[in-house]
Formats: C-alpha cells, structure tokens, sequence
C-alpha cells in the first residue's frame, strides 16, 4: 500500500527515477507472493522507463525479470534477460556484485533448462567475484547452484562440500530459508543423515511459518486501518475519470477542426495540381500543333521541290539526253556517248532527290523524341555540358497518349533543370529504353544531390508526383560520381486509353 501511494506521488511530481525504482519493489513483492503475471508487468513498466535513459537500474530490472521468468518456467526469456543484462558496457567494474550475480543466475538459467550446455566455469567465476566482495547471501546462493551443478553431474563429494558450505554460512547469519535449502540437498547427498536433515528442516520450517504469520496478521492490521484510504481513492478517481472524459471530449473537438482544415487545405492543393495540370496539357498540346504545323509546312516545300525537280529540269536533261544520242548516231563520235551517260546519272539523281523529297520521314509524329532533343539541346548551352539522346525503338514511346507524354517531358526537363543548377555536369545522357518495359533513364557525372535537397527539394516532389499520375515508379540514386534517375511505366499507355 505504501508503494502504491508512493507511485502515485512520484508520477505527480514526474520523478521518473523514482518511479522506475517503484515498479521495480512492487515487481519483487508481487513475485513474492508467486504473482508472477503481476510482477512482470511491473517490471517491464520499469524498463520501458529504464531504457530511454538507460537509467541504473536497467541491469538490474533485467536480472529480476529474468529471475520471475525461471520461475514460470520460461526458460528461453530467461535466459535472454539475463544475456541482456550482463552485456551492459562496464558491468564488471562499475557492478561487480550485479555482474556477479547476473553470470550465476544465467549458469543456472541454463543448467536448468539446456542442461547440455556446459556452465561450471561461469558458477566458478562468479563464486570468485563474490568471495572477493565478501558478500555472504550471494555466496551461499552461489554454494547452492554449485552443489545441484555437481550432483547432476554425478560429483556427490562436491556437491555435498558445496552444499555444508552453504549451511554454515547461511546458519551463521539466521537465513532460514537458505538453511533449508542446504538441509534439503544434504538428506539426498547424504542418505545416512537423511532424518536428521530433515529433522532441522522442518524445524527451520516452523519457525519460517511463524514469522509469515506474523507478517501476515501484520498486514491485516494495515489493511483493516486503509480503508477509508482507498474509498477516498475511488472518489478521486472518479473525479479524475470525468476530468479525463472532459479533456478527451476536447481534444476529440479539437482534431476534428484540425482535420477540418488540414482537409480543406488537401482540396485547395489538388485544385492548384489540377489547374497546373490543365496549364501543362494546354501548353504542350500548342508545342505540338506548331510542331505539326511546321512540319505540314516543311512537307508542302519539300512537294514544290520535288514537282520542279521532276516537271522542269528532268524533263529538260531528258531532251537533251535524246538529242545527243541522236547526233551521236549520226556522227559516230564516241564522246557523245560518255556525256549522254553522264547526264543518264545526273537525271537518275535527281529523280532519286524527287522521290525522297516526297516520302514521308521515318517517324512522322516523333514528337517527344524531338521535343527531347530540343530541350536538351537548349539545356546544354545553359549547363555547357555534352550530351547524348539515345533511343532505341521510338514507336512505343510515340504511341503514348499526349499526357503521358506531357508528363515525361516536364519530368525529363525537371531533372536537367536540377543537374544545370545544382549538378556541375559536364556529360548528360537521356536513354530511352522499350524491351520490357517502357523507361526512361537520366544520368550525369555531376556532385550529385545534397540529402536535404532530396528530402525537401519541390521539383522532386513534383517529378515523383507526375509519376505517379502515369501510374509508373520514380527510382533515384546518387553520390559523389553522378546521379541517375530512372522513370519506368508500369504499364503502357496509347492514345487516349490505357492497356
């Protein structure tokens, strides 16, 4: 009862230290009276604390946890306790007696329940530390393990001089239930003096009853005398529990104006990247159509071209072929026919020029290769780096759908933004990649990003954002060679539907 007053004064004035050492005595009491569910509960409440720090007591909290685990009979968690414990930095010389302690309890830990793991070194050393300290209620627990270790084992005369050891050290301080314990190993290693063992033993085990009585009836008195005690806790926790409903009321109140306007904020955002979005698809539809319109121009000179080609100068090269072949026939001068010749090839050229003049380009709506091409090159004179736009099938990337394309541009051009203002680049190379999947990789030999600006740069953000919106993955990586950003597309989009 008084611990828990204590706790309760300790948390109102938030002195954590105490607190820590408070759940750790309740801890002990409760394993005391073999509540080892409640013991635990309070031990780990005092290393949750104990960690942030690590406060003093930490080795120590981990012991005691372990020590309830062997109890329980979990084996396992106590040994990792104890293995926790011990591996504190600086145990030995800042603790000798808890690092002492902490080595014979897992020895035992572990000859309990791994008893094919070999542990008499460690009961040893830990005896030493103890016999150096001069600390008799370790040493005699140490006595104990040491003669169970050695009548496992099969070394009776060791394990019967541990165990009289034990009995006479814990005798001459009063410790009875250390008596008992050495009494009880004694009547099996010694069958010969079995009754009388057994015979102090129950006398021991009087006299132990006694005293629990008495701690008992004495706990009685001070429960009987705490009551009103504990009826004035219940009024105060009632008061406390609508003091907490009313904050929590409150606070309820107060996230939900926050979400309110935190929501608010979200629709004007995607307002805002919606009408940005509109804006870019606006501006690059018009880069297209110029695009197209230059190139219907280009075509309809290229058509003139050729119809003059064809219509006036072949014909005329052609009539002046058949009027020299006929006075070639006439005269026989054999250098007429090599200036006939000559114009056979002049003409064959020229129809050749005609011809390509009037066929197609290769890719007739190569508008983002081109529009790439463009904007690297306007970049390179800005950056003074060189450059290299490679591709090696350019009809999937042609086929997507103009805001497909949209984005990839702005992505592409956010990226060489980046590399001319922050990079230093002198080499700068876009490839465009459509064996597998449809990719699009920009790498240079710059600085490479500082780590703040990838956590807080805006353009990032947005060429991630735009990513996302052509439903593909935005993978950076950089250091001190260079960056290389990669756009890959999940899946392939054409037209104006997606497959």
């Amino acid at each position: 009862m008084n611990l828990f007053k204590a706790l309760s004064l300790f948390k109102d004035l938030n002195k954590e230290s105490q607190i820590i050492g408070t759940y750790n005595l309740l801890g002990s009491v409760y394993d005391g009276m073999e509540d080892y569910a409640q013991a635990i509960y309070y031990y780990q409440a005092a290393l949750d604390l104990a960690i942030r720090g690590p406060h003093r007591l930490y080795p120590d909290l981990l012991n005691n946890l372990g020590v309830t685990y062997q109890k329980m009979g979990s084996g396992t968690l106590a040994i990792e306790s104890f293995r926790k414990a011990i591996s504190s930095p600086g145990l030995l010389q800042l603790n000798p007696e808890l690092y002492a302690r902490l080595l014979d309890n897992l020895a035992y830990a572990q000859f309990i329940f791994t008893p094919t793991v070999l542990v008499e070194d460690d009961f040893l050393t830990a005896l030493r530390i103890r016999d150096s300290l001069q600390h008799l209620p370790s040493i005699i627990i140490s006595h104990l393990h040491l003669s169970d270790y050695y009548k496992t084992h099969g070394h009776l005369l060791l394990a019967r001089d541990h165990a009289e050891k034990a009995l006479i050290l814990s005798g001459s301080k009063g410790l009875l239930r250390d008596q008992m314990g050495a009494l009880k190993r004694l009547a099996v290693l010694e069958p010969q003096m079995a009754s009388e063992h057994l015979t102090n033993y129950i006398r021991l085990a009087d006299a132990l009853r006694k005293n629990e009585n008495k701690q008992r009836e004495k706990f009685a008195r001070i429960q009987y005398k705490t009551d009103d005690y504990i009826k004035a806790n219940q009024r105060l926790f009632q008061q406390k529990l609508l003091w907490i409903v009313i904050a929590i009321i409150f606070l309820i109140l107060l996230v939900f104006i926050y979400w309110s306007m935190s929501l608010r904020i979200q629709n004007k955002q995607l307002h805002f990247a919606a009408l940005q979005q509109e804006a870019d698809e606006a501006l690059y539809a018009l880069r297209i159509d110029q695009w197209r319109k230059g190139e219907q121009a280009r075509q309809e000179e290229r058509e003139r071209l050729a119809e003059e080609l064809h219509d006036s100068v072949l014909t005329q090269l052609f009539g002046m072929r058949l009027h020299w072949e006929v006075l070639d026939l006439e005269n026989g001068d054999t250098r007429f026919q090599s200036q006939t010749q000559g114009i056979l090839k002049i003409e064959e050229r020229l129809r050749a020029i005609s011809h390509n003049l009037v066929e197609e380009p290769l890719y007739n709506h190569a508008l983002l290769i081109k529009n790439l091409e463009v904007l690297l090159k306007e970049k390179s004179h800005q950056g003074r780096f060189a450059y290299c736009l490679s591709c090696e099938d350019p009809e999937p990337f042609e086929a997507l759908n103009e805001q497909a394309k949209m984005h990839l541009f702005r992505i592409v051009e956010e990226g060489l933004h980046n590399i001319v203002k922050h990079a230093g680049a002198s080499k700068v190379a876009v490839a465009l990649h459509s064996k597998e999947q449809l990719a699009i990789v920009i790498s240079d030999n710059g600085s490479g990003f500082r780590e703040g600006l990838i956590k807080k740069g805006l353009g990032l953000r947005n060429m991630r954002a735009r990513t996302q919106k052509i439903n593909g993955s935005f993978h950076l990586a950089t250091g001190t060679t260079g960056t290389t950003i990669t756009i890959t597309l999940k899946h392939q989009i054409y037209g104006t539907q997606t497959h």
